[in-house]
C-alpha cells in the first residue's frame, strides 16, 4: 500500500492589474486540503488531478471544492474520500470521474452548491462514520446497525447537478433543491437513504398576492401556497429507492415535497396557508401549515435592486412573525403557531425586521410575546439548514431569530441577527423559550435583553434537548439567568455537546453561567466554555452553570477561561445542589476569582440538598476572601438526610483565601445532623507545580480548611500557609474524621505547613478522629507554637487500636515559642504540640510513629507531643528531638496524663533542664509499659532515662540509652519528688558531670521497687545489681529470674522472659506467634568447646536461635528467643531440636575455641533488630542472620568478641559490628 502526503501546490494564475495587484484564488478553500493514502495506490500530488489504479481510499482533513474548480479522478475502480477534520464539505465546483465509483464521506455534511456539477461513473455521498478506512475495497453501502446510524448527525444538501449510472446519498436528512437535480441512468439506480427526511422542492405554479402593509397598491404577487399545485418532486422521483438508515427501523419514509421560496414577499405569504384545529377547550384555532424550502438566499432587496423597506409593514412593525397567535401567552392558554416545515438548503434570510415594542397588554397580549421568524414552531414543525443575517429582531418577551417557542425540531441553523428583548426578558439567538429539539445550531448575534432568562441560544429551555450547540457572540448580562447557551434550563432539559466562546460581562447579576444560568431538575452534558466570565459584584457564577439546583447535573463539562465575580464563584458551577462528574470527568483550567466568599475550582459552594462532586479537576488558580477551596469553598450537608460528597477529585491550582477556611480541596466541609448521612470527602488529592500554594489568614488545609464531616484517602504535596492560625497538611482544624476507606490510603501530606498558632502536618487543630495519617519526609511543619507532626493541638482521637492503622510523621517540626511571663514556650512535637485531655493510640499491626526531627525554642518540646494532659498508648518516636530551653522528652515535654507503651530511639537534647528518654517532667502522671534506648542529653539539671523529673506513677519500663547531664541524672528519673517507680531497670550508660547521680534516681525522694541497673567494666556490662540492695553481682539469666519473682501479680503480663539470652522484654511491643515443633528438624552437632547455634530452619523472619556449648539435647523452649521489637513466642508440640553430641573416641576433640561472651549475646538482643515488618518495626534486623553472614563464622575459626563503646569487635579479624540507630554494621578496618 502506497502512502503518499498532499503536496499543497498548485498553478498560481495570477495578473498584473493597474496598481500592482496581485490576485490570488483562495488556495485555503478551492480545493481539498491534507489528504493520505490510506489504502490502495494513488497520487494526489496535485488535488486538482488524481489518479490511481484500483480501490484508493483517502483521508482528507477537508474536501471542498470552489467555484469554478474542478477535481477529477482517473485510472483507479474506486475512490473512497474521507474527511477526518471537522467541518462539512461544500462542492461548489465540479467533479468528474468517468468510470470511477467516486465515494464523498463526511459525517458532518455536504452540501453541493448551486453550481455544483459532479458527473462521474457512480456517486455515493454519505455522513455515515467508517472507522477503519484502510480496508476499503470498493463494495457499495448498505444499511447500517442501529448504533451507527445513531452516529449518523450530518445532512446532504442538494442545490446542483449530480450525474452518475448510480447515485446513493445517505445522511440524517437528504435535501434536493427539486427533482431534476439527480440524473442517473433510471429512478431505479438512485437510492436516498435517511434518518429522518428526504426533502425535494418543487414550483408552486398557482399566484396570488400578499398586502403587507407598505402602500403598494394591489399587494404583491406570490406563489399560492395554500393551492399548492405544481409539479412535485415524489412524482418525478417515483421508483427511487428510499430506505432508513437503520436497517432495523422499519417505518415507512416517503419524500416530503416542499415549496419553493424565492423573496421576502412569499416568505410572509407563508402566513396565509392555514388550517384549522381544535384547541384544548374545544374552539378552532388556525395554524400555519405547509412544507417549505428556499430557493435562494431571502434579502430586502427586490428583482429591481431596490432595498425593500420592511420596517415599515405592519404599521411599522416590519415582518409579521409566522403564525398568529390567539389567547393569553402569559397564561400559557396561546393557540396558533406553524405546524409544517422549512429548509433552508444553506441559504441566507437577511435585511429582516422584526419589531414588536408593545406592552403586551390589551388587544397585544399575544403580539408583543413569542417573537421570530416563527412565533411558536409546534411538536410536528421543523426548521432547518438555514441562516439568519444582517437582521434585527425585537419583542417584549420570548424572541428569538427562528421562533419565540419552539416545541418541535430546530437543526442546522446559524443566527447572525441582532435579537432584543423587554423587560419580561427572554431572548436567545436561535429561540426564545425552547421545548423541543435545537440540534446543531449556532449563534453570532447580539442579544439583549433588560429582563431575566437570557442565552446566546434560547432563553429557556423547558423539558426540550440542545445538542451540537455554539455561541460566539458576546453577551452583556443586565438581569439574571444568563447563559452562553441558555439562561435557565429545566424540567428535564438537556444541553449536550454545546460549546460557548463569546465573553459574558455585567454588574452585579446573579445566576451567569458560560453554558447556563440557572440549571434545575435539568442536564448539562459533554459541554465546553471557552470565553471570559465577568461579573462584577456578581453572585452564583459559573464557569458552566450559574447555580446547579436540586435534581440537576452536570457531566463531563469543561470551563478553559477566566472566571470573575464576589459570592459564590466557581470554574463550573457558582452554587451547586446536585451533581457535577460524569464518567470522563469535568474540569475547570481557567482562573477563578471572587472578591467575596464561597469561591471553589469547580463550585462556589455545593451545600443544602444531596449535592455531590465526583470525578472532578481543577487546575486553575483559585482565589477570593473566606470559604475557598480547590474544588468547593464549601462542601455542606444542611440536609440531614442525604449525603454531600466530594470524590474521587483533584486540584492542582494555587488556593488563596483573604479570610478564613481555605483548602485545596474544600475551604469548609460542614455537617450538622447526627445521622449516618455526612459531609464527605473521599479519594481526592491536591496536587501542584512547585510554585503553587494554599494560603489564608486561618483555618487552612491542605484538602479542607475546616471540617466536620468525613474524610478518606486524601493527598496533598502543595505548601500550606496561614498568615494567622489553623494550618494543616490536610485540614486547618478537624472536628470530624479523617481515615482511610476501600483504597487504605488514608490522609497523606507531603507538603510544607506553616503558621503561627496550632500548624500541623495533618491538621493545625483536632477535635475529632485521625486514623491513618501520614505527614512525610518533605512535609516541614513550621510555626511559633501549638506545633505538630500530626496535629498542633489535639483534644480528639489520633489512631485506632482495633484495625490495622497506623499515623505516622517523618517531616522536620520547627517551633519557634512565644513569650509569657518571661519564659518562652513551643509546644511542638512530633506527632502533637499539645495533646489536651485528648487520646493518641497506635494498635499492634499499625503504630504511632514519628521519624522526623523535631526542634523548639522553647518549652515543652516532645518526639510524639509537646505537652501531654491526656492518653498516649503504642507509640514510638526514632526522629531526633531537640529544645533550647527546657521541658523536652523522647515521648513528652511534659505528661500529667497518661502514657502506656511508648518507646523511644531517637537522641532527646535539651540546652536546659528537665529533659528524659519518654517524658522531661512526669507532672503526677503515669508511665507505664515504656522504654528508652536514645541518647539522653541534657545541658544542665534533671534528665533521666524515662524521665527527667517525677512526682508521678512510673511503672513496668526501661533504658539502655547513654543518658548524660550535669545535676540530678539518672538511668529512669532525674530527680524524684514523691514519685513511684515500679519494675524498672536500666542498662545504660549513666554521665553525671557534677553531682547527683544515680543508676535509677540522680536525686530527690520516692518510691523505688523492684528495680535493677547494669554494671559496667570499661564499656561493658560486668553483671546486674539491685538498686538499695547488697553487692551481689547478677549474671544476665540471674537478673531476669530476680525481677520476674519482684513483679506484682498485675504487672507480671506486661514482661516476657528469654532469662538465657536478653533482659526483660516488654511484651506490648511483641507480636505473639505461634511455632509449631512438627514444623521444625532437629539439628545434631558433636561437642567442639565452644558456642554453636542450631540452624533450624522454617522459623519467621525474626525469631532467634540461641547458642549452646554443652553437650545435651536442648528443645525449642531452650533454643528461642527474640528481641524487643520481635515475638512472644509461644511454643507448641515442643520436642528435642538440637543435640550436642559427646566426640566418639575414635575422633580426635577439636580445639577449645572460647564462647561468644554472653554479655555480647544479650547485647545484640537488646538492640531492636528482630523482624522486618511495616506496622511498627521499621528497623528491626536478624542479628542472627547477620552474624552468620559475616566474614566471622562462629564455629569454624576463632575470634575474640570485645565489646566496647562504639561497637562489638572480632579482634582477630579485625572486623568490626557496629551497633547503632540504624541497626548492625559489619565493616573491615584498616
Amino acid at each position: 500500500m502506497k502512502k503518499t502526503k498532499l503536496l499543497l501546490h498548485k498553478r498560481i494564475l495570477a495578473a498584473v492589474l493597474s496598481g500592482g495587484m496581485l490576485l490570488l484564488p483562495n488556495w485555503g478553500y478551492a480545493l481539498p486540503q491534507g489528504g493520505t493514502i490510506v489504502a490502495g495506490n494513488g497520487n494526489i500530488s496535485d488535488p486538482s488531478n488524481i489518479t490511481g489504479s484500483g480501490n484508493v481510499a483517502i483521508e482528507w482533513n477537508s474536501f471542498n471544492i470552489g467555484k469554478n474548480e474542478t477535481v477529477t479522478f482517473s485510472g483507479m475502480q474506486a475512490v473512497l474520500n474521507y474527511v477526518t477534520g471537522n467541518t462539512k464539505s461544500e462542492i461548489l465546483g465540479n467533479i468528474t470521474g468517468e468510470k470511477v465509483h467516486v465515494f464523498l464521506v463526511n459525517p458532518n455534511g455536504i452540501l453541493f452548491g448551486a453550481d455544483a456539477k459532479v458527473n462521474v461513473g457512480k456517486l455515493t455521498a454519505s455522513t455515515r462514520t467508517i472507522e477503519d478506512r484502510t480496508v476499503f475495497d470498493g463494495s457499495a453501502f448498505s444499511t447500517l446497525s442501529a448504533e451507527a446510524a445513531k452516529k449518523v448527525r450530518g445532512d446532504i444538501i442538494n442545490l446542483g447537478e449530480l450525474t452518475a449510472n448510480k447515485i446513493v446519498l445517505e445522511g440524517d436528512n437528504i435535501s434536493l433543491l427539486n427533482a431534476a437535480t439527480l440524473k442517473a441512468g433510471s429512478n431505479s439506480d438512485i437510492t436516498l437513504r435517511a434518518n429522518n427526511k428526504v426533502t425535494v422542492g418543487y414550483e408552486v405554479t398557482a399566484k396570488t398576492t400578499i398586502d403587507v402593509g407598505d402602500g403598494v397598491s394591489g399587494g404583491h404577487e406570490v406563489s399560492d401556497y395554500k393551492n399548492g399545485v405544481g409539479t412535485k418532486g415524489s412524482t418525478v422521483l417515483s421508483g427511487v429507492k428510499l430506505e432508513r438508515l437503520n436497517k432495523y427501523d422499519n417505518t415507512e419514509i416517503n419524500i416530503t415535497d416542499a415549496m419553493l421560496v424565492h423573496n421576502v414577499y412569499e416568505l410572509q405569504a407563508i402566513e396565509n396557508n392555514t388550517t384549522n384545529i381544535t384547541g384544548t377547550d374545544g374552539g378552532t384555532y388556525k395554524y400555519v401549515q405547509g412544507d417549505y424550502m428556499l430557493a435562494n438566499d431571502i434579502t430586502n432587496i427586490d428583482e429591481n435592486g431596490n432595498t425593500i423597506d420592511i420596517s415599515k409593514w405592519h404599521n411599522n412593525e416590519g415582518f409579521a412573525s409566522i403564525g398568529k397567535l390567539t389567547g393569553d401567552k402569559l397564561n400559557n392558554s396561546v393557540e396558533g403557531g406553524f405546524i409544517g416545515s422549512l429548509d433552508g438548503m444553506e441559504f441566507k434570510i437577511s435585511g429582516l425586521n422584526i419589531s414588536r415594542t408593545g406592552n403586551g397588554q390589551g388587544n397585544r397580549k399575544y403580539l408583543d410575546y413569542s417573537v421570530g421568524l416563527f412565533t411558536i414552531l409546534r411538536e410536528d414543525a421543523s426548521v432547518k439548514n438555514l441562516q439568519m443575517c444582517d437582521s434585527s429582531i425585537t419583542g417584549l418577551s420570548g424572541v428569538g431569530s427562528i421562533a419565540g417557542d419552539n416545541y418541535g425540531t430546530i437543526s442546522n441553523v446559524t443566527n447572525e441577527a441582532n435579537i432584543t428583548a423587554g423587560s419580561l426578558g427572554t431572548a436567545g439567538g436561535i429561540v426564545g423559550n425552547n421545548y423541543g429539539k435545537l440540534d446543531n445550531v449556532i449563534n453570532k448575534g447580539t442579544i439583549t435583553s433588560t429582563g431575566s432568562d437570557l442565552g446566546g441560544i434560547a432563553g429557556i429551555n423547558i423539558g426540550g434537548t440542545i445538542s451540537n450547540a455554539r455561541n460566539e457572540a458576546a453577551i452583556e448580562a443586565k438581569a439574571s439567568n444568563v447563559g452562553g447557551i441558555v439562561g435557565s434550563n429545566s424540567n428535564g432539559g438537556k444541553i449536550i455537546n454545546s460549546e460557548n466562546n463569546g465573553k459574558i460581562t455585567g454588574n452585579n447579576i446573579t445566576y451567569v453561567g458560560g453554558i447556563c444560568g440557572w440549571n434545575d431538575a435539568a442536564s448539562i452534558q459533554n459541554c465546553t466554555n471557552d470565553a471570559v466570565i465577568d461579573i462584577t459584584d456578581g453572585s452564583n457564577i459559573g464557569g458552566i452553570v450559574g447555580t446547579n439546583f436540586t435534581h440537576a447535573e452536570i457531566l463531563d463539562s469543561h470551563n478553559k477561561q477566566e472566571v470573575k465575580g464576589a459570592d459564590y464563584v466557581g470554574g463550573i458551577a457558582g452554587l451547586n445542589q446536585w451533581l457535577i462528574g460524569g464518567e470522563n470527568g469535568s474540569s475547570n483550567s481557567g482562573s477563578v476569582t471572587g472578591t467575596g466568599d464561597y469561591v471553589g475550582g469547580i463550585a462556589g459552594a455545593s451545600k443544602s440538598n444531596k449535592n455531590t462532586i465526583e470525578n472532578c479537576n481543577n487546575s486553575g488558580d483559585v482565589s477570593g476572601t473566606s470559604y475557598v477551596g480547590g474544588i468547593a469553598g464549601t462542601n455542606s450537608n444542611e440536609n440531614t438526610t442525604e449525603e454531600s460528597r466530594i470524590s474521587d477529585s483533584s486540584n492542582s491550582g494555587s488556593v488563596i483565601g483573604k479570610g478564613n477556611f481555605v483548602g485545596g480541596i474544600v475551604g469548609y466541609n460542614n455537617y450538622n445532623g447526627t445521622s449516618e448521612k455526612k459531609a464527605v470527602i473521599e479519594n481526592c488529592t491536591n496536587s501542584g507545580a512547585a510554585d503553587k500554594k494554599i494560603s489564608g489568614a486561618g483555618y487552612v488545609g491542605g484538602i479542607v480548611g475546616y471540617n466536620t464531616g468525613n474524610i478518606y484517602d486524601v493527598t496533598n504535596n502543595i505548601n500550606v500557609n496561614s498568615s494567622g492560625n489553623y494550618a494543616g497538611g490536610i485540614v486547618g482544624q478537624n472536628n470530624g474524621v479523617i481515615s482511610n476507606s476501600d483504597n487504605n490510603i488514608g490522609a497523606i501530606n507531603t507538603g510544607c505547613v506553616t503558621g503561627v498558632y496550632y500548624i500541623g502536618g495533618i491538621a493545625g487543630y483536632s477535635k475529632g478522629t485521625l486514623t491513618d495519617v501520614h505527614n512525610e519526609k518533605d512535609g516541614a511543619i513550621k510555626g511559633v507554637a501549638y506545633v505538630g507532626g500530626i496535629v498542633g493541638y489535639n483534644t480528639g482521637t489520633i489512631g485506632e487500636a482495633d484495625k490495622n492503622t497506623s499515623v505516622t510523621n517523618n517531616g522536620v517540626v520547627e517551633a519557634t515559642g512565644f513569650t509569657s511571663s518571661g519564659k518562652l514556650y513551643s509546644y511542638s512535637g512530633g506527632i502533637v504540640g499539645y495533646n489536651a485531655k485528648g487520646t493518641i493510640i497506635g494498635s499492634k499491626s499499625g503504630s504511632v510513629m514519628n521519624d522526623g526531627k523535631i526542634t523548639g525554642k522553647g518549652y515543652y518540646v516532645g518526639g510524639i507531643s509537646g505537652n501531654n494532659t491526656g492518653i498516649i498508648n503504642n507509640v514510638y518516636n526514632k526522629g531526633a528531638v531537640n529544645s533550647l530551653n527546657d521541658y523536652v522528652g523522647g515521648i513528652a515535654g511534659v505528661n500529667t496524663g497518661n502514657i502506656l507503651k511508648a518507646a523511644n530511639k531517637g537522641k532527646v537534647t535539651g540546652s536546659g533542664n528537665y529533659v528524659g528518654g519518654i517524658v522531661a517532667n512526669n507532672s503526677k502522671g503515669t508511665i507505664s509499659d515504656s522504654y528508652n534506648i536514645g541518647e539522653v542529653k541534657g545541658g544542665n539539671q534533671q534528665v533521666g532515662g524515662i524521665s527527667g523529673y517525677n512526682t508521678g506513677t512510673i511503672q513496668n519500663v526501661y533504658n539502655s540509652g547513654k543518658i548524660d547531664g550535669v545535676f540530678y541524672v539518672g538511668g529512669i528519673v532525674g530527680y524524684s519528688s514523691g514519685g513511684t517507680v515500679t519494675n524498672a531497670y536500666n542498662i545504660g550508660e549513666i554521665t553525671g558531670r557534677a553531682t547527683y547521680t544515680g543508676n535509677i534516681v540522680g536525686g530527690g525522694s520516692g518510691t523505688v521497687t523492684n528495680a535493677y541497673y547494669a554494671s559496667f567494666d570499661g564499656d561493658a556490662i560486668a553483671g546486674y545489681l539491685k538498686y538499695q540492695g547488697d553487692d551481689t553481682l547478677l549474671s544476665l539469666e540471674e537478673f531476669g529470674q530476680a525481677f520476674e519473682i519482684g513483679l506484682r501479680d498485675e504487672d507480671k503480663d506486661s514482661w516476657k522472659f528469654y532469662n538465657v539470652y536478653t533482659a526483660p522484654l516488654l511484651k506490648g511491643f511483641l507480636k505473639k506467634i505461634e511455632v509449631n515443633g512438627n514444623d521444625i528438624s532437629g539439628v545434631d552437632a558433636v561437642y567442639n568447646g565452644s558456642e554453636q547455634i542450631a540452624g533450624l530452619g522454617g522459623l519467621a523472619d525474626g525469631i532467634l536461635v540461641g547458642a549452646k556449648k554443652e553437650i545435651g539435647t536442648y528443645t525449642l523452649q531452650d533454643l528461642l528467643y527474640s528481641g524487643q521489637d520481635g515475638y512472644d513466642i509461644m511454643i507448641l508440640n515442643d520436642g528435642i531440636k538440637f543435640t550436642i553430641r559427646e566426640v566418639p573416641p575414635d575422633e580426635p576433640q577439636q580445639p577449645s575455641q572460647p564462647a561468644v561472651p554472653q554479655e555480647g549475646i544479650y547485647q545484640n538482643a537488646l538492640v531492636n533488630i528482630a523482624v522486618t515488618e511495616r506496622e511498627n518495626r521499621p528497623e528491626q534486623q536478624n542479628i542472627r542472620q547477620r552474624i552468620i553472614d559475616s566474614p566471622i563464622k562462629l564455629g569454624e575459626e576463632q575470634a575474640k568478641v570485645r565489646i566496647e563503646g562504639d561497637g562489638i569487635k572480632f579482634e582477630k579479624e579485625q572486623i568490626r559490628v557496629k551497633v547503632d540507630d540504624d541497626g548492625i554494621k559489619i565493616e573491615e578496618e584498616a
